[in-house]
C-alpha cells in the first residue's frame, strides 16, 4: 500500500481539504496507522476505516474548534469504534517476556555444558588438585 515514492496511502493525505495544519488528534491516528501498516497489518480491505478514523479525526478537532462539546464527543466515541475494528498487533505480556528469556538462559546453558571442557595448563592443575581432594576424602 504504501512505498518509498509514495510517502502517504493515496487519500490518507494529512487535512488535504483546507491546508490547515493537522490537528494532534488527526497526527496520532496518523501515526497509528503508519505503525499498523509498518507491522504489516493492514490490507486494502482496510482503507475505508483508516479514511473514516482521519476523517472523524478531523471532526473531533472542528468541533472543539467551534466549541461543539457534543459533536466532538460524539465524534472521538465513533473514532474509538473505528479504530477499534482495525486489526491489532499481537499482545506480548511481561510474563511471555520472562519466560522466553528463561528459555534462552536455559538453551545457553544446556550449550555450555554439551561444550567440552577448555583445557589449559591452569585447567589441569586445578583438575588434578580436585581429583587428590576426591581420594583423601
Amino acid at each position: 500500500m504504501q512505498n518509498e515514492s509514495q510517502p502517504e496511502l493515496p487519500g490518507l493525505e494529512l487535512d488535504p481539504e483546507n491546508g490547515a495544519k493537522p490537528s494532534a488528534l488527526r497526527l496520532a491516528v496518523v501515526a497509528t496507522i503508519a505503525a499498523l501498516q509498518s507491522d504489516g497489518l493492514l490490507e486494502p480491505r482496510h482503507a475505508a476505516y483508516c479514511q473514516l478514523a482521519l476523517e472523524l479525526a478531523d471532526t473531533v478537532a472542528a468541533g472543539r474548534r467551534g466549541g461543539r462539546a457534543s459533536a466532538a464527543a460524539m465524534a472521538a466515541a465513533q473514532l474509538r469504534e473505528t479504530l477499534d475494528s482495525l486489526p491489532r498487533p499481537t499482545a506480548t505480556t511481561s510474563e511471555d517476556k520472562f519466560n522466553d528469556w528463561v528459555a534462552t538462559l536455559n538453551a545457553a546453558a544446556e550449550a555450555l555444558a554439551a561444550a567440552p571442557a577448555p583445557t589449559s595448563p591452569l585447567g589441569e592443575l586445578v583438575a588434578e588438585l580436585a581429583d587428590d581432594d576426591n581420594r583423601t576424602a
